[in-house]
């Protein structure tokens, strides 16, 4: 598979200059255009999104729908509709609690993480219900998407514990189950991630392979394919997404001089990622 990121909101072309670059995309080997779905744009985006989705149909190559919302970062995002920022608040044993309690982007409610102990749990249902909702939406912008993308970029351990999450008491006690550390649950943050950043490391990564099934499981029942994105080097998150995925897009080392060295580190990387996913 050949696919080009194709980000509808930096700019538009006429349709007789979109219609002849995929032409010739399509030409020199594109299989397939990874399009994000983005409804708060307006009408005139919009309308676009439906000429490069009929353009693209067209032409014979695929379309990979690139939809983030709400499942990776759970904040408010403009155009969609009210189902996550509505069902957030109204379920705040639901919020994830960022390291120490300080959250990244700020104070909104409804720009807190969701916690990952509740979504993988019974309790979550509503969640993956809103899920399936914003995912059928997309669909009726992108009919024709034969796969959904999600970009899987969170860090579960940092150097000083800013960005990590889950850290309520469910995903402590969650933890100390996964660890078989006894007395866990009642840890404080920095002594979970000072004293057992490993342990935790393989408890997010445990979950985020069992959000990544999920999210599998939610495509498939629309009649589509799924594949994430994280970085080649997240061996222990692609060795939880094993057997999940329908296809997987590990981020290699990039931006180099395309030399027979680059290749060497790009066929070592391809084939390591092999025997991870």
């Amino acid at each position: 598979r050949i696919s080009q990121y194709a980000p509808m909101g930096y700019s538009t072309l006429a349709k007789e200059h979109l219609t002849e670059r995929i032409a010739q995309d399509v030409a020199a080997g594109c299989s397939s255009y990874t399009v994000g779905f983005s409804p708060g744009w307006g009408e005139m985006w919009r309308g676009y999104m439906r000429l490069f989705h009929d353009t693209v149909c067209a032409s014979g190559a695929e379309i990979v729908l690139w939809m983030n919302y709400p499942l990776n970062y759970g904040g408010v995002q403009k155009g969609h509709l009210e189902w996550y920022p509505s069902w957030l608040p109204a379920h705040p044993e639901a919020h994830g609690v960022y390291y120490e309690g300080t959250p990244v982007w700020g104070d909104h409610p409804n720009q807190r993480p969701y916690c990952n102990t509740y979504v993988t749990s019974a309790a979550g249902a509503g969640f993956w219900e809103i899920v399936t909702k914003e995912y059928a939406r997309a669909l009726t912008f992108y009919p024709h998407a034969q796969m959904f993308f999600s970009d899987w970029e969170f860090h579960n351990v940092t150097k000083d514990g800013k960005g990590v999450h889950c850290f309520c008491a469910r995903c402590k006690a969650a933890f100390a189950e996964h660890s078989g550390l006894p007395g866990v649950g009642e840890m404080s943050d920095t002594t979970i991630m000072d004293e057992h950043r490993d342990k935790w490391l393989a408890f997010r990564n445990h979950q985020d392979g069992q959000i990544q099934g999920r999210m599998a499981d939610t495509v498939h029942a629309l009649g589509r394919k799924y594949m994430t994105y994280s970085w080649a080097g997240n061996d222990g998150f692609w060795a939880a997404c094993r057997g999940k995925l329908d296809a997987a897009f590990a981020g290699m080392p990039g931006n180099s001089t395309a030399d027979s060295y680059f290749q060497k580190v790009l066929d070592e990387n391809a084939a390591a990622v092999r025997t991870r996913t």
